[in-house]
């Protein structure tokens, strides 16, 4: 079919030794995509990818482990992931882990679980220590920030920013728990990403206290010393968190007021900087089938606006959400959400002429959600609307609908099918309607133990040659 992607991915997997001896793993993941060029985009034709990770489970100082990849950028074949690592190491009381090569950490340590609060975890190249015990925990971490390559994640890029970080945490009481954190990050060029923070150091500490079983306070503080891009001078500045976990017997009530810094961690992945806000939602099962959410939020966003990066508008905006949902039977679930949410852009540059005031935007959004599992068979369908109205911009001012619909069918259990329909409409203020319709559908089967072919094929139609390209493109990505 002109045009249309071919999707082909190999997995295989081979066990050399058996577990006491170590092991060896090989392993492969190719994409072939076929279609024209001005649609494929910057995808490559052939995107393949190799590995081997070597695992011996008991040495005498703890467990083993090494990956290599093989991966490509560009029209190169080259190094991709490659690391290593030594578990459960007993020294001075504690089990310790020992790495180095392309690795990730999480954003955040002594997670809050407050589910306003997640962020994606950074990669880096370099080391990292970790040791725990009954009461202790503690993390060292240095390296440079990475970006990943290709659409496997298995391709990283160094970057020119270095990161140092350190994090402790002691269990003082079976109620209360303290924890101490640090990080120094250098920043000289992120390629194509924004750079707004040229040198941050940070230091801090909080604690969690479980007041009641069913209710936990955590509290966070942090001081904060950076300078941002195109400052002539640092900037002296602070971070914290507070809030509160209230389990209920049939739910559950989070709230929380934060501020983040913009020099809080500014690596490239980490996502919890420059804004403050006040949040708060919960659940609750109002009859055994019947559950019931909502929640409501404030944030500002370019809290401290100086050098020449940061100088962009302000913004202050709220979003509030409700919905619920209904178990129709023990396999099946239709759910509901209202959303609706305002905010209000001021911009900040000298020299502006008096006319130019902030602008305000309004969006609203309804969607219904199905999921079903009959047998072997499990789907999902989603509706959702949303509206957009801007005070200042036509053009952002529109209704877009969004209709998805998906299946996975285990034939057997070596055999599976699976498929995707989506539309997209936005009927934008000024007139008019543009359309677009994604579809895939394939397979994959198990030819022996440990190795599996899986094939798709999506072809797309749209009135926006060049946005089907871009689509196609992240579908296969995520395949």
């Amino acid at each position: 079919m002109r045009g249309a992607p071919l999707v082909l991915i190999l997995v295989a997997a081979t066990a050399a030794e058996a577990q006491q001896q170590g092991s060896v793993q090989l392993s492969t993941d190719t994409q072939i995509l076929s279609g024209d060029a001005q649609r494929r985009g910057q995808e490559h034709p052939f995107e393949p990818d190799m590995g081997l990770l070597w695992t011996q489970p008991r040495t005498r100082v703890g467990q083993f482990q090494m990956e290599l990849r093989a991966s490509r950028r560009g029209e190169d074949l080259h190094l991709g992931r490659t690391w290593l690592a030594l578990r459960d190491a007993r020294i001075k009381g504690l089990s310790w882990t020992f790495e180095g090569g392309d690795l990730y950490t999480s954003a955040n340590f002594g997670d809050a679980r407050f589910t306003n609060l997640s962020a994606p975890a950074i990669t880096f190249t370099g080391a990292a220590a970790n040791a725990r015990s009954a009461k202790t925990s503690l993390q060292f971490v240095a390296g440079r920030s990475t970006a990943w390559r290709n659409i496997f994640g298995t391709d990283p890029d160094a970057l020119g920013q270095t990161l140092a970080l350190g994090r402790a945490g002691y269990q003082l009481t079976p109620r209360i728990q303290l924890t101490a954190h640090g990080s120094r990050v250098r920043t000289t060029d992120l390629g194509e990403f924004p750079r707004t923070i040229d040198a941050s150091d940070q230091g801090g500490g909080g604690m969690s206290v479980a007041v009641l079983p069913s209710l936990h306070l955590v509290a966070d503080g942090s001081f904060v010393r950076y300078r941002a891009t195109g400052a002539a001078r640092p900037v002296n500045d602070y971070s914290y968190l507070g809030g509160a976990h209230l389990l209920l017997s049939r739910g559950w009530v989070q709230v929380n007021a934060t501020r983040f810094s913009p020099g809080d961690l500014p690596v490239l992945n980490a996502a919890l900087q420059d804004r403050s806000g006040v949040f708060g939602a919960g659940e609750y099962d109002v009859f055994s089938r019947l559950r019931m959410f909502g929640g409501w939020e404030t944030l500002d966003t370019n809290i401290n606006p100086t050098g020449t990066a940061l100088q962009r508008p302000e913004g202050s905006s709220s979003r509030q959400f409700a919905g619920g949902r209904v178990r129709l039977t023990s396999r099946t679930t239709f759910s509901v959400r209202v959303e609706d949410g305002a905010r209000v852009s001021k911009p900040v540059l000298p020299g502006l002429p008096v006319a130019f005031v902030p602008s305000t935007s309004d969006t609203g959004s309804r969607s219904a959600e199905l999921q079903t599992s009959i047998g072997r068979l499990t789907a999902f369908g989603r509706f959702s609307r949303r509206d957009n109205v801007d005070s200042t911009f036509t053009s952002g001012t529109y209704t877009q609908d969004d209709i998805a619909a998906q299946f996975y069918l285990n034939v057997t259990k070596q055999t599976q099918l699976f498929g995707l329909a989506s539309q997209l409409t936005n009927r934008p203020a000024s007139g008019g309607s543009t359309s677009y319709l994604q579809f895939s559908l394939g397979g994959q089967q198990q030819l022996v133990q440990g190795l599996w072919m899986r094939l798709e094929e999506a072809p797309a139609a749209t009135k926006m040659p060049e946005r089907a390209s871009w689509c196609r493109a992240r579908r296969s990505a995520s395949a």
